[in-house]
Parts: C-alpha cells; sequence; structure tokens
C-alpha cells in the first residue's frame, strides 16, 4: 500500500510538472505569434507606403516611422525604437512583469 501511494504521488508529481510545461510552451507560443502578427501587419503598412527601390517623399517616410511607432503595445518595444531614434522615452509604471496583449 505504501508503495502504491508513493508511485502514485510520483505520478502526480510527473503530471503536475507536464502541465506548468505545456503552460510555459503555450505562453511562450502565445508571444511569439504576437510578434510575427505585429511583424507581418508592420511590414504590409510599410511596403504600401514606400517604394522598393527606397525613393519615397519625405512624408511616406515620416508616414512609415509613425505607422511603426503606433503599432507597438508593449513598453519594451517603445523603449527599443525611441532609442533607435535618439529620442528619450517616458518612463512607464511598471507593475509586475505580465505583458497583457
Amino acid at each position: 500500500m505504501t508503495e502504491g501511494v508513493r508511485r502514485s504521488e510520483a505520478l502526480t508529481a510527473d503530471i503536475q510538472e507536464a502541465i506548468l510545461t505545456m503552460q510555459f510552451q503555450d505562453r511562450l507560443s502565445q508571444r511569439i505569434m504576437h510578434i510575427v502578427e505585429a511583424t507581418r501587419s508592420m511590414q504590409a503598412e510599410l511596403e504600401r507606403h514606400l517604394d522598393p527601390l527606397g525613393r519615397s517623399p519625405e512624408s511616406a517616410r515620416s508616414k512609415a516611422a509613425e505607422l511603426l511607432a503606433d503599432s507597438y503595445t508593449m513598453h519594451g518595444e517603445r523603449m527599443v525604437h525611441a532609442t533607435a531614434l535618439g529620442e528619450s522615452h517616458a518612463a512607464e509604471e511598471v507593475l509586475d512583469d505580465v505583458e497583457i496583449f
């Protein structure tokens, strides 16, 4: 009977570990798909406004940059964009490590 209880506890621990691993993989997959979808959408918008040879007028370039900046949904994305442009970015209050998108 003791052996049965021990095996049952071991099986329970294995199942819990598998569930946690699946939840982590699901969360990671959702985050990756969020990035992929945003990148595809951004690429489509940029391609609509820019000449493939880079000869588009300045207004189209600024429109493309505006579309790019508006596409960000996470604080980290906005920080990277602002840093790349040499702009200062406003500090946002971060309550915890969970990002909802």
